[in-house]
């Protein structure tokens, strides 16, 4: 391991704190760029391989491909160096997990949490794609998953341009093995279809929790990727399946919050739909991340037509992209999938809450049953011990979690999951709940003005409906 470089100020601006990654050709460094304040990672190639031209180039490579694209789910070049005596790449600093570290953490992933990292990803890369840059080394350990669920796609080392013909012996089953492309293992030209290939590899990953191609060999592997035709038969559907085409709808539902956000300054809109997954639509319609679609297929249990608000959330985007903000929140709390991984990524460096939500996953996804009547029945043994289990996670949340904010965000992930350990006890408990989490989030934000968007049903200030809850907690504000 080599720490010879922490400590030192290189290039007269960044100060090297501590040794993050090493690879095989090249080791990373956290660092403070003393230029700015911000915190980044530099990337520096072992100087064992300075005479290596092939690595040099692939080391130049990624910093050309990455400089070339503007997308906020591309990892960012900041400065480059490569010159006789230092070469090194300066990058964003990504406080996170791999999408990998995530996928083995989870096992299997939701279909929700499984079209949204596909869907973000398929954008990203259509964006290099359109700038003339091939990635042909895509998986998911070079995908980091950010606190707040955005992905960044990294290392672009083996990248090319799409125009780039020539080919060298390097160039033959380049990448990882597990995810290439057919056409790699044969050494043939790769274009942006290796891309979506490795892609269609991911998403049968997260939605399985296993790989296509196993074997005891990496050649053996790299054999199966080219003469397992059943395999990537079905590979192909699971790409076919992003490619779902949208409506644009006017209706008069989204006139109405268009109008209530510009003529009488509601900066928030609340809808009736997952909380918890609802934080990725926020990302999406506050900074870009990811695509609308995703985020709202994401929504997990919200039973609306998905069309029929696409169109407001573009809206909502491009209102925040011309610095008019406007956010976007989900009240509601029938799955516990996004509240959990919400929780992971905030609590990620506590290993004893790690632990914990690890005890409480299994009994999550037994603890919540049907009657004949479909009617939900909550284990109460599981419940009980679920509720323990948060208590000891809920004391986690401390000192160490950074912002009042994010404490609090966090206690709101645990409570969804109260919530959801209550379903069945009364015809109306989602309505009490939903009420519940649009006073919080009132309390949260107090400046604001908040627009709801919900049935019909659950607007009545009949007994027990959210609007009955919510004209008790908001009074004539309702």
């Amino acid at each position: 391991m080599d720490n010879s470089y922490i400590g030192k100020l290189i290039d007269n601006r960044y100060e090297i704190i501590s040794l993050i990654g090493v690879g095989g050709m090249s080791n990373v460094y956290k660092a403070i760029d003393t230029a700015s304040g911000n915190t980044v990672a530099i990337k520096f190639l072992k100087q064992e391989f300075f005479g290596n031209e092939e690595l040099v180039r692939r080391f130049k490579n990624e910093s050309k491909a990455i400089s070339l694209l503007d997308n906020p789910n591309i990892i960012k070049v900041i400065d480059v160096n490569i010159s006789a005596d230092e070469k090194y790449i300066v990058v964003e600093y990504i406080d996170g997990i791999t999408l990998k570290d995530y996928i083995d953490n989870r096992k299997v992933l939701t279909w929700q949490e499984t079209v949204r990292f596909t869907s973000t990803i398929l954008s990203a890369i259509g964006h290099a794609h359109d700038n003339g840059i091939i990635h042909r080394d895509l998986k998911p350990q070079n995908i980091m998953l950010l606190r707040d669920g955005t992905l960044k796609i990294m290392d672009f080392g083996i990248a090319r341009l799409s125009t780039a013909n020539q080919k060298t012996v390097t160039d033959k089953a380049i990448g990882s093995v597990h995810y290439i492309s057919p056409e790699q293992v044969k050494g043939k030209n790769s274009d942006g279809r290796s891309d979506i290939y490795s892609i269609g590899i991911m998403m049968y990953e997260m939605l399985t929790g296993t790989l296509p191609f196993v074997s005891d060999t990496a050649v053996s592997v790299a054999i199966k990727q080219v003469s397992d035709t059943i395999y990537r038969q079905i590979l192909s559907r699971y790409i076919e399946g992003c490619g779902s085409c949208s409506r644009d709808r006017s209706l008069p539902q989204e006139r109405m919050i268009r109008y209530l956000a510009i003529r009488q300054g509601f900066d928030q809109v609340a809808f009736e739909a997952g909380m918890g997954e609802g934080v990725f639509l926020d990302n999406y319609i506050r900074h870009g991340n990811g695509t609308a679609r995703t985020g709202i297929f994401g929504l997990g249990m919200w039973i609306w037509d998905t069309h029929e608000v696409l169109s407001l959330v573009e809206w909502m985007r491009q209102q925040n992209a011309n610095g008019h903000p406007i956010r976007f929140w989900g009240i509601d709390m029938q799955s516990t999938d996004m509240a959990e991984a919400l929780l992971r990524m905030g609590l990620e460096k506590d290993a004893t809450a790690k632990l914990l939500l690890d005890e409480i996953s299994p009994k999550l996804d037994k603890v919540l049953t049907y009657n004949n009547e479909n009617r939900a029945q909550i284990d109460p043994q599981l419940a009980r011990e679920i509720g323990q289990g948060l208590e000891a996670i809920e004391s986690r949340i401390g000192p160490s979690v950074p912002g009042t904010h994010d404490r609090a965000m966090l206690r709101q992930w645990i409570t969804l999951i109260r919530q959801y350990l209550g379903l069945g006890k009364e015809i109306y408990w989602r309505d009490r709940c939903m009420a519940e989490n649009l006073l919080w989030l009132r309390g949260q934000y107090p400046d604001s003005r908040i627009v709801l968007w919900a049935h019909n049903g659950h607007l009545s200030k009949a007994d027990n409906r959210m609007g009955y809850w919510l004209q008790d907690g908001v009074g004539a504000d309702y």
